[in-house]
């Protein structure tokens, strides 16, 4: 029997494939915001559901937008 040992990193943490890990913190950071992105579906799930309870519209933005590819099951692929 071989044992494989997993190197975690690999799916937790984005800068493995280096990918850079910004999590929008302010309007002016979402409302700026140029660039390749790679945004979980779950995150936009919880942002609309929050633009709907805080009654702020610019919180579920990327609902305008298509993306341009999907990656797996969970992660949709925007460009700005």
């Amino acid at each position: 029997m071989k044992i494989v040992n997993f190197d975690l990193n690999i799916y937790f943490d984005p800068r493995y494939y280096g990918i850079k890990n910004i999590i929008p913190s302010t309007k002016k950071s979402v409302l700026n915001s140029s660039g390749k992105y790679a945004v979980n579906i779950y995150f936009l799930v919880r942002m609309k559901e929050l633009s709907k309870k805080l009654n702020d519209k610019n919180l579920d933005r990327l609902s305008l937008y298509r993306p341009i590819d999907r990656i797996g099951y969970s992660f949709l692929r925007y460009e700005f």
